[in-house]
């Protein structure tokens, strides 16, 4: 591209004079890449009525790349309504709205979006810097509101997505676009992580890397211009921030499947554990209830032979004892043993607390025998 001089830009802007095909759009930009021609284009803007919107647009594309905002404001508020049917007006305003009023920017942008979609407008559709302006403004919209719930951000990054996927669509190797697509896909990972879907934001995280590392690759491959430096230290940054992003979302899975695994291995030794205590706590009740009957038996064991040896004395008393008779002898050794047995049945029934038929019926026979004895020796003697 070989231009020099006034009439050489003025044969050029009345080369590309539609604006409704995306080629006026790529020539221009190309134009103010290629020299430096500020002020002529401001001298065919103010001479030449029929390459006015060229050079307008020239103008306008020239400060965005300088980042001119008050000269851009400055033609705007001069040629806005004059040429408020193209796209190109409401992009450029809403650039400007971007810093102030980012709701009012993101209307105008899809205006913008709108009126090259209008069949009627007999726009090219195929203009992705529109798509682009759209997806970074819904992509900062998103970050402005991540004070709030995760759904609300997740809602509009998902918008911001399909847009530049459109832009990606017509032109898949433009660095910035990648770029632009990365960051979405940052700022999608981070409200993803936020609401503790942590294998989304993994694959947000793992997408944004491959699309920066694409914008790195396609900007190398490019004619190096003069922002060449600077855009290469952004892209590069982006690449280590999402990077980073996702070695940390990596590590919370590792750290939430490490903690899953644990908590089961906590939970089966605790019930491994209360097994155990069951285990050792029946086998202490049972040697308390071995321990207990085995204190029965003795307290009874020392009843009853402290009874038969009081039994024996008082009856070998009574047997050498003068005083009675045979018969009286008799009768008082069995009711002696009768008050024994009722003793000893006692003794049972007490420290056993506990009642069985059987021995019930025990305890009643055998009472009942030195009660026999008592009567048949009353009778017989």
């Amino acid at each position: 591209m070989e231009i020099s001089g006034k009439e050489d830009i003025k044969k050029y802007l009345r080369e590309n004079l539609d604006d409704k095909n995306y080629q006026f759009s790529k020539n221009l930009s190309m134009l103010v890449e290629v020299i430096q021609c500020e002020d002529i284009l401001i001298e065919i803007l103010n001479e030449c009525s029929e390459i006015e919107y060229p050079a307008l647009y020239c103008l306008l594309t020239l400060y965005r790349k300088t980042n001119k905002r008050d000269e851009i404001e400055n033609l705007l508020d001069k040629y806005f309504d004059k040429y408020s049917d193209s796209p190109m007006m409401w992009y450029f305003r809403s650039y400007i709205e971007k810093v102030n009023d980012l709701q009012g920017a993101i209307e105008d942008a899809n205006k913008a979006v709108s009126i090259i979609e209008d069949p009627k407008s007999l726009y090219d559709s195929k203009y992705p810097g529109f798509y682009n302006h759209l997806a970074e403004l819904l992509t900062l919209y998103a970050i402005s509101l991540s004070g709030s719930d995760a759904s609300e951000p997740i809602g509009y990054l998902e918008k911001a997505l399909e847009n530049i996927k459109i832009a990606l669509s017509h032109e898949p190797k433009y660095p910035t676009y990648k770029a632009n697509q990365s960051k979405i896909y940052r700022e999608l990972g981070k409200n993803q992580e936020k609401e503790g879907d942590f294998e989304k934001a993994l694959a947000s995280y793992k997408n944004g890397i491959s699309s920066i590392s694409d914008g790195i690759k396609y900007l190398e491959t490019k004619n190096k211009s003069i922002d060449y430096a600077n855009r290469f230290n952004e892209y590069y940054k982006i690449f280590i921030e999402v990077s980073s992003l996702k070695n940390s979302v990596e590590m919370k899975i590792e750290v939430q499947n490490s903690s899953a695994s644990t908590l089961k291995t906590i939970d089966k030794f605790i019930a491994d554990g209360k097994m155990e205590l069951e285990k050792e706590r029946d086998s202490l009740e049972r040697m308390k209830n071995e321990a207990a009957a085995e204190k029965i038996k003795t307290i009874e064991a020392v009843a009853f032979f402290s009874g038969v040896i009081s039994f024996i004395l008082t009856t070998a008393s009574a047997a050498m004892s003068d005083k009675f008779v045979l018969k009286e002898k008799s009768y008082f050794i069995c009711l002696m043993a009768a008050c024994l047995i009722y003793i000893f049945c006692a003794f049972d029934i007490i420290f056993s607390r506990k009642f069985n038929l059987k021995n019930f019926a025990f305890y009643v026979m055998a009472s009942l025998m030195p009660v026999i004895g008592c009567i048949l020796s009353w009778v017989l003697l």
